[in-house]
């Protein structure tokens, strides 16, 4: 059991990070979000960014891979120090599976490919994770 207190499906407003240096993403996935009465959004357009706000205990953070500065590999890799219980799922454009794989390895529930169908699945994980 972790010592951080993680909202779960009994909290009526989960709280989810969006952290992605492009503001295209930010708009299409915190509009969308909303739609789905996940109101309780907060956008980052960097890893460090989100790590100055990991006390917040997100219930899911949604994480590019390539940013500048902190990469989404290291920002996962503190995430899961700060707190292992917070759920990550990394959505990144890259093809390589080998950017998956390691994600997944270092804790991500998921990796999602950025596409035009990246939020219909980003959509039905957090349904799975939050409910």
């Amino acid at each position: 059991m972790s010592k951080f207190p993680v909202l779960n499906s009994f909290t009526a407003r989960p709280l989810i990070f969006i952290v992605d240096d492009d503001p295209i993403y930010h708009k299409i996935f915190s509009y969308n979000f909303k739609k789905e009465n996940y109101n309780n959004v907060m956008i980052f357009s960097s890893g460090s960014e989100c790590l100055k706000h990991l006390d917040k205990n997100p219930d899911v953070i949604i994480l590019d891979y390539e940013m500048k500065g902190i990469d989404g590999i290291e920002t996962l890799k503190r995430i899961k120090e700060y707190n292992p219980d917070i759920k990550v799922i990394m959505c990144s454009s890259q093809e390589d599976m080998e950017v998956a794989i390691t994600s997944i390895k270092l804790g991500a529930v998921n990796y999602v490919r950025k596409n035009e169908f990246a939020y219909n699945k980003l959509r039905f994980l957090m349904k799975k994770l939050l409910n």
